[in-house]
């Protein structure tokens, strides 16, 4: 992902790996409330980010500085990959 890429060539941005969305939102609304510096998650679309809403939504309401970056896997890796439900299912439920 170039934008991961190039966040990693600036020294004043400092990466922490959380393993759970849910987890990942929760310090990144404690990081911008405390330091009053805006904070940015890296998150799956999909589940992941439906995992982190609930925490997403209270640092709206606060008006934490967050950004929020929702992606999908590498389009190179579309043709090897089994199709999601989350992006493949149709409104009535149907695939």
């Amino acid at each position: 992902m170039p934008l991961v890429t190039a966040l990693d060539a600036v020294p004043a941005v400092r990466p922490v790996l959380g393993l759970f969305e849910g987890v990942c939102t929760g310090a990144v609304d404690g990081y911008a409330r405390i330091a009053g510096k805006p904070a940015m998650t890296l998150l799956h679309l999909g589940a992941g980010f439906a995992n982190g809403m609930a925490d997403l939504h209270n640092a709206l309401r606060v008006h934490s500085p967050i950004l929020n970056v929702v992606g999908d896997h590498s389009s190179g890796s579309f043709p090897t990959m089994r199709p999601s439900p989350v992006t493949s299912a149709s409104p009535t439920g149907s695939s």
